[in-house]
């Protein structure tokens, strides 16, 4: 029993907290959020970028299913 109680104790101590309209870490989130963040300009070239495009290969559970494919499964012919 005293095994269980000591394994709930941080959600405890946590439920108490947020209870009591604390909320732990929220000054160093606002600390964080006011940071102001340096943008460097970026560089204007003449012409305009082209996009990429990215091919990405099948693996995984992809490439499983895209060699199963071999084609689609029959149409369903309606009995009369």
């Amino acid at each position: 029993m005293l095994h269980a109680i000591l394994c709930l104790m941080p959600t405890l101590v946590l439920a108490s907290a947020l209870l009591a309209r604390r909320y732990p870490g929220a000054r160093t989130l606002v600390a964080l959020r006011t940071k102001r963040q340096i943008r460097w300009p970026r560089p204007r070239s003449s012409t305009p970028a082209r996009r990429r495009v990215v091919i990405v290969a099948a693996h995984g559970g992809q490439l499983i299913g895209r060699s199963l494919a071999v084609r689609p499964p029959p149409a369903l012919s309606t009995a009369s």
